[in-house]
């Protein structure tokens, strides 16, 4: 399975009730295919820095953490307003 079906898969286990939707926008859409990948690459990322378990890497979880965050919204805001404009605004 090539990374970006991974990551692809990782944005549907997140939002599962859009399981379709991700694989459609996700076909047609080279800057949400990218923001799937994107995405992934830090989750994969922060549970790289979690397992190695360093002290000194608590700061850089902290950050990965926080961009998650963030790529989840943009995430789910491309979703939204690809599927239903009138909700993009609204959540």
């Amino acid at each position: 399975m090539s990374s970006a079906v991974t990551h692809v898969a990782m944005v549907r286990k997140l939002f599962p009730d859009w399981d379709e939707e991700i694989s459609r926008l996700a076909l047609s859409n080279e800057t949400f295919r990218d923001m799937c990948e994107e995405y992934g690459l830090a989750v994969e990322a922060l549970d790289m820095l979690e397992q190695r378990n360093h002290p000194r890497d608590v700061d850089r979880m902290y950050e990965y953490r926080t961009l998650i965050r963030q790529m989840e919204r943009d995430l789910k805001y491309e979703l939204l307003a690809a599927y239903n404009p009138d909700r993009a605004g609204k959540s």
